[in-house]
């Protein structure tokens, strides 16, 4: 039958005896735990054992006594464990015989002598037991039956005798004493507790054990109980008995599925909060499970941390304990007094991070924190909410500079480990198996913490879900609701949940107490405006109110004094306080032995004490409290809502701080306090005002403080009380416990603990050194504390503050934890002992291991040899910076191996890359060439450098079907060595049509030159060579040279090539690629000019008026500007007719990029003719035009210039500015002085009018340019070259000077045709002048120049190499001959003499330390023929003599390591002793005048106080060794 599908067995059916309740009182909870014969405690468990199974056969006892007492008409029975000790029970059942249900009442033993004290104490007994003080349990009116002797009936006189007796009292009496109701009434009221008979037919349960607090059922809990629901949510203040319910159901699960034999603990889990509850439940199931099944129901109980840890037991990530950022960490780096420290971690651990298990970032985004979180689940006002984030973003900044907590590194937190057992849950869907899930204190995980919980269930089990949890408890107001568990609930599983169940009745504090905290509750909900939170019940009743609240109101002086007098706080009596700044300022003004005692109420939730003292419980949140009740500002203050959210807060503190007394409880409201050393008044508003007007509180004069301090216990109930605080995690307390109790060990075993939860490690590890050194320690502690001094050992080294403490800390760590230590401390102690002798490579090697990366550095900084350092880096993961530094030490110190490396480094793997150098082997990759050069060049060496460059040609030519890269490489090589047939021959293996016919040209050109180059290209025409010129020069870096050096040469070749070639495109941008375009525009315009062809002529106008448009080629505009001008010269040899907007064009671009200097005056003229002439008027106005006359206007001509323009077109227009001609001027002209036009014309108009020339004389052409030997004077510096064509080449200035010129008409070819050879082919003999010379053969100024910025670089021949990266273009040439000079460089020679040189940089830490000292070691040197240990020295000296290295310091350096190895051994402290002694012998080596120490001051000081311990003194005097009476010889 599937779990689910069965009602689970009720709490009744579970157990020794189904159907039977036992309950306890208070005194008989503490008289079975204080009884120390475990033989009465067994009499005691086997006798109810036998009780429960009479009554159940025959309806009533058969061993003990029943007693008939008059005084309450009822009968009493008892049971007689020894002649000293009865026991009091009352029972009643209910049912028949077949299925009847007993109920056992355990009222109180006879004899109260050893416990007395702890009774008297009792807060429980005072408030729920008390009522038995007046119960006359010896009345003698009655008489007594021996139940072993007597029937039912007899039993039921005897009842009724009492009761007849009862009658025949007077009224008063039967008013005074009990009645059979009220011994009824007070039976069920005073056992608040339960015992379960242990299965003792097992064998299997301790009587040692103590009995735990387990709260009997009340009715409303069995139907809980009874409740067979999968989700169950259950909410219940301290004291309800929530965990008891949450663990009756688990007992009920495991009973089902034990019986069902379908138990796994991988199914069922119990999570809380701390490994205290953990063990408190562990115990409660030995009640209901025995031997193998408690066991394995043991496994199912876990703590959170232990649950995570499990989950990401397959991480690779290291979730270290000390790079953990905790609360005291936390606050340590936040170090603010600005803000509530605790109040903030929550706000930190649960909201900013608690609620990002998904998020990419850190935090949550600020967005979400403030508006989305913050609304939904928050209670902070927003403005605290952005003053939190932003001191969380500085927190995270923070953290980054913390070596152990840097998030980037190891450093990590619960959501850290949340997010890692997120990504262990994906990737192994296995984890996901839970069918049982029961979580206690659910209010104190994170959002993100809850849902790993979650997704832990099976989706397909059965889901059975169980919580508890205290939301009252919960000060943090962000965090937890059960609202967003219900949430979180549905969106992990898609399951709604019913509302949580409520506990209310609280059976721990007396009424009065549970009244004041109600009214705390009750105020929550009236400044939230909500329904009233559910209150609580006192339990059984108010006949028993216990004690009022004390209010006691003093000036804070008076208040210390009176504490001072009565010795409080003390373990009997603590004092809560709302913060660490109250804390703080108590513990420094109250005396020893008593400061321990103060704890915030933040960290006191979850415990409880008798009776407490609160200290000023409204000082919170700048007393938010006492404003809201200040009786003029309180008004206002209200209808601030932020004021209600913080006052909400401040209750909560409230209502902890109440619920943590069981009895007393008293307030200190001092109406002074000392601040800065001055007395500041106080105004205790909220404890003046009605809340306080009630029966709960009541003023108190200042002597009641003594009720607080009324404890008068022994040693040994001190001793207990101690071990109370130590269990709950109150370490500071509990050291002070102990010390009351005179055990100084415990106090210092306790000291330690609390001084390492505090971050204070240096001071923990000399406290448990001092518990160590103390003779009193027993056994078992003493381990302990060892454990916990090699557990936080790391801390502490890592924590020290100066030199001498710091020693302290090594000797006192060696001596008493040194076999215990982990690998990180172990490594650390050793660093710091490497570092002392300067063995600085092995001391960074050592803190590595540590993970300390400062001291890290430190060490490397002082490591002399790049290749000791190269280690340290891989060692370190810094691979690049290694690899970097491990080549510059092969290059500077053996460039043969580096060069050998360079080109076959798998031929070096096992000599040199060894160890951590091994992890950047794959960082040296085959054939690097480049760095085989580098080498090379460093070292100077000719040949070497040539050996390498033919070494690397042979490999690229041998390869014999070569991949693309390879054959460009061998391309390349043919081509520099002119073996043209293999460079045609190796296209093949060129995969691009596209390349090849790039790589074709380079064969053409180097055959060639350019006259076979245009060649091929006629006869290969491919648009796509010419698609790209940039390219195309790329591949022919000749042509590219000689085109910026030397295009007057290029010009020369295609005139005698006889080809026309154009090239033409308008994105390449370089220099050689535009004097290419324009040589082949040239050669275009040329041969129109041959044939005198009209319609390409026409042509040509038009397409050299396009190029002057390109604004991305300068030099094709200005070049193309200068040919327009004289293509549209009216006196052109071809007659065409030219349109006047292609004139006005041409003039306005030569004139700006044609021109150095552009003639204004010429220009202006120009363009006022143009705009306003008739003749011109049908024309396109200039700004139609697309030119660069707007460009030109407004960066070249100064503003007079534009005004005189205009001026001189307004005269022109004869002062008519308002006709269409006018309009036609640009708009630059004008727009600037269109208010003054009219001003202008009117003057004009003064003038005699301008006549205007007719259109025949116009005389409309171009005007500035000059015949070709003057025109490299007037063009700009970037066309020099290009003016230089036509000053120094016949044929191209007769091409220029057959046009107008200086007014010169012309007009005639004939001197052009002339200049033209009959071939093309044909060279010409005529000499050009040098490129850099004018006319006059003088050299050029330099801005005259044309710009070098474009010098060129050589063209690496390798490009790529066999099994070399794809760049290696990037390489420097090669020197390739033609055929080779030098030989290839041969790898084998260079090996078999690099590598036999070379010297392998080792580390020497415990190298040889593991070859001598082993766990072995003494039993062979103290065998049986030196039992007496005679030999024991002179053998040890033998053994470390036998080992001695060749230097002084490597010997004294061995001897230091084997010293301190000493403490890490598993030997007897004997033994041990005997090693030092031989160490001490040799503390200083001598070779002639030189000394090395061995032993060190800090060593000497190991050695005096390992002696002077008294446990090992004790030890190695026991063994009666021969040497052992030396050990008083040590000082």
């Amino acid at each position: 039958m599937h779990v689910m599908d069965r009602k689970f067995r009720s709490y009744d059916e579970i157990g020794s005896f189904p159907n039977l309740r036992i309950y306890l009182t208070p005194e008989a909870q503490i008289w079975y735990n204080s009884e120390e014969d475990l033989a009465i405690r067994e009499t005691f468990v086997r006798k109810i054992h036998q009780l429960s199974a009479d009554i159940r056969e025959v309806g009533y006892s058969r061993i003990g006594k029943a007693k008939a007492i008059s005084s309450a008409g009822t009968t009493l029975f008892y049971l007689r464990l020894t002649d000293a000790q009865r026991i009091l029970y009352h029972f009643r059942y209910e049912g028949n015989s077949v299925k009847r249900k007993v109920i056992i009442y355990i009222l109180s033993v006879s004899n109260k002598t050893n416990f007395q004290k702890k009774l008297l104490y009792s807060a429980q007994q005072k408030v729920h037991a008390s009522a038995w003080d007046d119960f006359n349990w010896d009345s003698s009116a009655g008489s007594e039956l021996n139940l072993e002797e007597c029937d039912e009936k007899e039993l039921q006189e005897l009842e009724e005798q009492a009761m007849t007796q009862f009658n025949k009292l007077p009224e008063s009496d039967k008013k005074r004493n009990f009645s059979r109701e009220r011994f009824i009434r007070e039976c069920e009221r005073s056992t608040i507790y339960e015992f379960r008979i242990p299965l003792l037919q097992e064998d299997g349960f301790d009587f040692a054990n103590k009995l735990p607090e387990i709260l009997k059922l009340q009715e409303e809990q069995d139907e809980m109980l009874r409740e067979n629901k999968s989700q169950f949510l259950l909410e219940g203040v301290a004291g309800t008995g929530k965990t008891t319910i949450l663990f009756y159901r688990l007992v009920s699960r495991l009973r089902t599925i034990f019986d069902d034999e379908t138990f796994s603990s991988d199914k069922c889990v119990f999570v809380t909060h701390n490994s205290r509850l953990r063990d408190q439940v562990r115990k409660l199931l030995s009640y209901f499970f025995a031997n193998q099944e408690l066991e394995k129901a043991k496994q199912c109980i876990r703590t959170v941390d232990e649950e995570m840890k499990r989950l990401i037991k397959g991480s690779k990530r290291k979730f270290l304990i000390g790079n953990k950022l905790t609360r005291d960490r936390f606050k340590g780096i936040l170090r603010s007094r600005k803000v509530d420290l605790d109040l903030f971690w929550e706000e930190y651990r649960g909201v900013l991070r608690g609620y990002n298990l998904h998020g990419d970032s850190r935090i949550l985004p600020k967005e979400k924190y403030i508006e989305e979180i913050g609304r939904r689940r928050g209670q902070i006002k927003i403005e605290e909410r952005y003053e939190f984030y932003e001191i969380a973003l500085k927190i995270e900044a923070k953290l980054a500079t913390e070596p152990s907590l840097d998030p980037s590194k190891d450093g990590w937190d619960d959501l850290d480990l949340c997010k890692e057992a997120h990504i262990q849950i994906q990737q192994k869907p296995s984890l996901a198996s839970l069918d049982f899930l029961y979580i206690d204190e659910v209010q104190d995980l994170t959002t993100a913490e809850l849902e790993i919980f979650l997704r832990l269930l099976n989706p397909n089990g059965l889901m059975d879900l169980c919580v508890a949890g205290d939301l009252s408890q919960s000060v943090q107001p962000s965090a937890f609701t059960w609202q967003s568990l219900r949430d979180l609930i549905y969106r992990v599983h898609d399951i709604q949940v019913d509302s949580e169940y409520r506990l209310d009745q609280n059976f721990r504090s007396t009424p009065y107490l549970v009244d004041a905290a109600n009214d705390s509750l009750e105020l929550i909900s009236t400044f939230r405006n909500e329904k009233v939170m559910n209150l609580q019940r006192p339990f059984g009743g108010t006949e028993t109110r216990g004690e009022p609240i004390r209010l006691f109101r003093e000036s804070e002086s008076e208040l210390i004094g009176w504490m001072k007098q009565n010795k409080l706080p003390n373990e009997w009596c603590v004092i809560l306080v709302r913060d660490e700044v109250t804390k703080h300022h108590l513990e420094s003004v109250l005396d020893e032995g008593s400061k321990e005692f103060v704890e915030t109420i933040a960290k006191f939730k979850g415990l409880e004490e008798r009776n407490i003292l609160l200290w000023d419980p409204t000082s919170g949140s700048d007393r938010i409290l006492d404003l809201l009740y200040h009786p003029n500002r309180g008004k206002e203050a209200k209808a601030r809502p932020w004021n209600l959210t913080t006052a909400v807060i401040e209750l909560k503190y409230l209502f902890v701080a109440l619920t943590r007394a069981r009895y007393l409880l008293g307030i200190f409201l001092p109406n002074t306090t000392m601040k800065k050393g001055s007395v500041n008044s106080l105004q205790q508003h909220f404890y003046a005002s009605e809340f306080v007007e009630k029966e709960c509180y009541n003023e108190s004069d200042i002597q009641g403080l003594g009720d607080f301090a009324e404890a008068d216990f022994d040693e040994a109930q001190q001793m207990e009380r101690g071990y109370e605080f130590a269990n709950a995690g109150q370490y500071k307390m509990a050291s002070a416990t102990f010390r009351n109790a005179n055990r100084i060990d415990l106090y210092h075993h306790y000291l330690g603990l609390h001084n390492a939860e505090s971050g204070e490690y240096c001071d923990a590890i000399m406290a448990w050194s001092n518990t160590l050194e103390g003779a009193s320690t027993d056994h078992n502690m003493r381990d302990e504390t060892k454990k916990l001094m090699a557990k936080h050992a790391s801390s502490a080294l890592e924590d020290e503050t100066n030199e001498e403490g710091s020693n302290e800390i090594e000797i006192a760590i060696k001596i008493h934890a040194a076999d215990l230590l982990g690998e990180k401390a172990t490594s650390h102690l050793n660093a710091k002992l490497e570092e002392r002798r300067k063995n600085y490579v092995a001391a960074a090697e050592l803190y590595l291991n540590a993970d300390l990366v400062q001291d890290f550095k430190r060490c490397l900084s002082k490591v002399q040899g790049q290749d000791k350092r190269s280690k340290l880096l891989c060692l370190n993961g810094q691979y690049k910076d290694a690899e970097k530094l491990f080549r510059l030490h092969l290059k500077n110190n053996n460039p043969a191996l580096a060069i050998g490396i360079a080109l076959e480094p798998n031929r070096f793997k096992e000599k040199v890359f060894i160890g951590a150098l091994l992890t950047i082997y794959d960082r040296f990759e085959a054939g690097d060439i480049s760095w085989a050069k580098e080498v090379s060049r460093h070292t100077g060496n000719k040949v070497l450098i040539a050996q390498i460059n033919e070494w690397e040609i042979q490999n690229i030519l041998s390869v014999e079907k070569p991949d693309k890269l390879i054959a460009r490489n061998q391309f390349k090589i043919y081509l520099e060595r002119e073996q043209y047939s293999d460079c045609r021959e190796v296209l093949q293996y060129i995969p691009s049509e596209t390349e090849r016919r790039q790589k074709r040209l380079q064969i053409e050109w180097k055959e060639g030159g350019f006259v076979s180059v245009m060649e091929h290209l006629a006869e290969n025409l491919s648009s796509e060579i010419l698609e790209n010129i940039d390219s195309f020069l790329e591949h022919i870096p000749e042509l590219d040279r000689l085109l910026k050096d030397k295009p007057n040469e290029i010009l020369k070749m295609a005139i005698k090539s006889n080809i026309s070639k154009s090239f033409d495109d308008s994105k390449s941008t370089s220099l050689a690629a535009q004097r290419l375009i324009v040589i082949s525009l040239l050669m275009e315009y040329m041969d129109i000019l041959k044939h005198k062809d009209v319609a390409q002529f026409q042509q040509f106008r038009i397409k050299v008026t396009d190029l002057v448009k390109r604004r991305n080629q300068p030099i094709i505009r200005g070049c193309a500007s200068l040919l327009l001008a004289h293509a549209v010269d009216e006196h052109h040899p071809i007659k065409v007719k030219v349109e006047p907007y292609r004139i006005i064009i041409a003039m306005i671009e030569m004139h700006h990029f044609g021109l150095r200097k552009a003639d204004v005056g010429t220009l202006s003229w120009f363009v006022a003719i143009y705009s306003l002439h008739n003749h011109f008027k049908s024309e396109p106005k200039i700004d139609d035009l697309n030119t660069s006359f707007n460009s030109m206007h407004s960066r070249i001509y100064s503003e007079p210039l534009r005004k005189n323009l205009l001026t001189y077109s307004i005269r022109v227009a004869n002062g008519k500015y308002n006709t269409t001609s006018f309009s036609r001027l640009p708009n630059i002209v004008s727009a600037g002085y269109e208010d003054d036009i009219p001003y202008f014309s009117a003057l004009i108009q003064q003038h005699p009018k301008m006549d205007l020339p007719k259109a025949r004389d116009l005389g409309f052409f171009p005007l500035g340019i000059k015949k070709s030997g003057k025109l490299v004077s007037i063009v700009h510096k970037d066309l020099k070259w290009f003016a230089y064509i036509f000053k120094n080449n016949e044929i191209f200035s007769t091409l220029w000077d057959s046009v107008f010129v200086d007014g010169e008409e012309r007009g005639d070819l004939g001197s052009f045709m002339d200049a033209l050879p009959e071939h093309m082919y044909e060279p010409d003999e005529e000499a050009a002048a040098p490129e850099n010379q004018d006319e006059n053969n003088e050299p050029l100024e330099e801005d005259d120049i044309s710009d070098s910025d474009d010098n060129p670089t050589e063209t690496p021949i390798i490009e790529d190499v066999p099994t070399m990266k794809e760049d290696l273009e990037d390489n420097q040439p090669l020197s390739v001959s033609s055929p080779p000079t030098v030989q290839a460089l041969d790898l084998n020679q260079l090996i078999s003499t690099t590598a036999s040189e070379y010297n392998i940089p080792i580390d020497v830490v415990g190298d040889e330390i593991e070859s001598i000292f082993y766990s072995g070691l003494e039993k062979e040197i103290e065998g049986e023929d030196n039992s007496d240990g005679s030999l024991t020295i002179d053998r040890l000296k033998t053994l470390i003599d036998n080992q001695t290295p060749e230097t002084l310091k490597k010997q004294g350096d061995r001897l230091n390591r084997l010293f301190n190895q000493v403490f890490t051994m598993p030997w007897s402290n004997a033994f041990k002793f005997a090693c030092m002694l031989v160490f001490n012998e040799k503390k200083a080596l001598k070779n002639g005048d030189v000394t090395y120490i061995v032993l060190n001051e800090i060593d000497l000081q190991l050695f005096s106080k390992f002696a002077a311990n008294f446990d090992i003194r004790r030890d190695v005097l026991n063994s009666k060794k021969s040497y052992s009476q030396r050990i008083f010889n040590v000082t």
